[in-house]
């Protein structure tokens, strides 16, 4: 090579500079746009995914004190449910509608531990009933299935919790 081509070369990457400066802001820009609208849509998605939790929260919240107020009469020996407690059924059915109004923001394993809880809701709404068809289940037996609920509730709710990373911040 000599020096009339060397000094062409350099000419040329001096006029390329600018060019590829464009190149590299259009692709920057290009990239950034794409990024901030997927990170839009994923804040977008965790703000409908805190929502559904809150709300299964605040079910699983009533159904807990349902069930504390149900063990609590059925401890100090009354018969009746109390007019502050919804009976087994009608908690099951109003953590059902909320369950499933909810369910697409829920991974698999929390929907597993959801429908442990239901079912533990279903089997005392079963035994409820069949107590007011006066075939009676133990006092004892009752009060177990009882405790299991609130149980679980606590724990379906801790595992909520740790799901939107709430664990985290405590600390």
């Amino acid at each position: 090579m000599n020096k009339d081509e060397l000094a062409q070369i350099l000419e040329i990457l001096k006029a390329s500079v600018p060019i590829f400066s464009i190149v590299a802001v259009v692709v920057a820009a290009f990239l950034n746009a794409r990024f901030n609208r997927k990170q839009k849509e994923r804040d977008e998605l965790m703000s409908y995914k805190i929502k559904a939790y809150v709300s299964l929260c605040e079910v699983i919240a009533q159904t807990r004190q349902n069930y504390d107020a149900l063990l609590s009469n059925i401890s100090s020996g009354k018969v009746d449910r109390g007019t502050d407690s919804k009976s087994p059924e009608e908690a099951y059915q109003q953590f059902n509608k909320v369950l499933y109004k909810n369910m697409l923001f829920l991974s698999r394993f929390k929907k597993n531990k959801l429908y442990l809880l239901t079912a533990k809701l279903h089997l005392t709404a079963i035994q409820f009933n069949i107590n007011a068809s006066h075939i009676i289940y133990e006092k004892e037996d009752i009060i177990a299935s009882y405790k299991e609920v609130i149980s679980e509730c606590d724990k379906v709710t801790d595992y909520l919790h740790m799901d939107l990373g709430f664990h985290q911040i405590d600390h």
